[in-house]
């Protein structure tokens, strides 16, 4: 695994942290299911 360090204005962060509590699950992750789904579709509008 690898780790990032990212910056996000507060109040992202509070709906980050709001959506990852109603999934629950954690922030990390939340964030890496969301880069996934988003890898997963950008790889898919090439086939």
């Amino acid at each position: 695994m690898s780790n990032l360090s990212v910056q996000l204005p507060d109040s992202l962060y509070k709906s980050l942290q709001e959506l990852a509590k109603q999934d629950g699950i954690s922030i990390d992750q939340f964030v890496a299911t969301a880069v996934a789904e988003k890898s997963l579709h950008s790889q898919l509008k090439f086939i």
